[in-house]
């Protein structure tokens, strides 16, 4: 009776250590299922983000020439604005706000495009 219990007691053991086994390989083959739709879902995304990367470096060069041609007009104004002033022998004098539009414009510089930044190391 004794040997019968204690067989009952090894078949158990055995039947309880084989079932958390196969309870162990499902959760690795779940967790390596899962594992391959990250990488499938990554390798989808990844087009889309170089063309979002694309696309917004085309929106800064597009800014950054808009800019530029903003600022030679402008500076291009000034100075037309500056060279047909009256004679200095008249007393006139250029108006105050062409004098500030010149200063702003010495004082310009280029804008700090911080997204560049992030493009390049993507």
């Amino acid at each position: 009776m004794i040997t019968l219990v204690i067989l009952a007691i090894v078949a158990i053991y055995f039947v309880i250590t084989y079932n958390g086994l196969v309870n162990i390989k499902h959760n690795v083959e779940k967790a390596w299922a899962n594992i391959d739709v990250l990488l499938k879902q990554r390798h989808d995304e990844l087009p889309k983000l170089v063309d979002t990367c694309k696309q917004y470096m085309k929106f800064e060069q597009e800014t950054l020439e808009k800019v530029i041609q903003a600022r030679s007009r402008a500076s291009e104004t000034v100075l037309a604005n500056y060279l047909h002033w009256p004679n200095p022998t008249q007393n006139s004098k250029p108006t105050s706000s062409s004098c500030i539009c010149s200063h702003r414009l010495a004082g310009w510089k280029m804008p700090l495009l911080t997204g560049a930044s992030f493009i390049m190391t993507v």
